[in-house]
C-alpha cells in the first residue's frame, strides 16, 4: 500500500500545494457530483413532442366532425355547403367565418353549443350532448383551427 506522502499525483508538479488541493477537490468530489446531478435531470422534450397534444386534439376533432355528420350540413371544409341542405330551406353556418359563431367562439362556447344545440328556426342544430366534454372540446379545437382570422 502506498502511503499518503508516496501517493502519485497526475497533476503537474509546477502547481503549488493549494492549487493542487483545489484541483484534486474538483476532480475527486465536484465533478462526480455534477455528473450525478446531470444524469438525474429529466430530458427536455423536443419541440415537436410539446406541440403534439394540440395537433392530436385538432385531428381528433376533425375525425369527430366527419363521423358525427357535421359535414352533412356544414360541408367537409366547414363552408356551410353540405350536401344535405337544399339552399331553399336553410343555410348552415360557414364555420370558417368568425361572425358565424353567435354563441361565442372560445373552446368552452363551442363545446356548450355542441352540447345544447341551437333550437328552432332555419338555424336549428341538433344537440350532441351524448359526446363527452373531451370530444366536444376536440371538435371545438378543430373548428377554431379552421376559422379564417384574416376576415375580421
Amino acid at each position: 500500500m502506498i502511503g499518503r506522502s508516496e501517493r502519485r499525483s497526475r497533476l503537474p508538479r509546477s502547481l503549488g500545494g493549494s492549487s493542487r488541493r483545489i484541483l484534486h477537490l474538483f476532480f475527486a468530489i465536484l465533478l462526480p457530483t455534477m455528473a450525478t446531478f446531470c444524469a438525474r435531470r429529466t430530458p427536455v422534450p423536443a419541440p415537436s413532442q410539446t406541440a403534439s397534444p394540440k395537433k392530436d386534439k385538432v385531428r381528433l376533432g376533425r375525425d369527430l366532425y366527419v363521423s358525427q355528420g357535421c359535414t352533412f350540413c356544414h360541408g367537409r371544409e366547414g363552408l356551410g355547403d353540405g350536401s344535405g341542405t337544399p339552399d331553399s330551406v336553410l343555410q348552415p353556418a360557414n364555420l370558417t367565418d368568425p361572425a358565424s359563431y353567435k354563441q361565442g367562439r372560445s373552446t368552452s362556447d363551442i363545446a356548450r353549443t355542441l352540447e345544447l344545440g341551437i333550437p328552432g328556426g332555419a338555424a336549428a342544430m341538433p344537440t350532441y350532448s351524448y359526446l363527452t366534454l373531451e370530444q366536444r372540446e376536440a371538435i371545438a379545437a378543430y373548428l377554431i383551427s379552421i376559422i379564417d382570422t384574416g376576415s375580421q
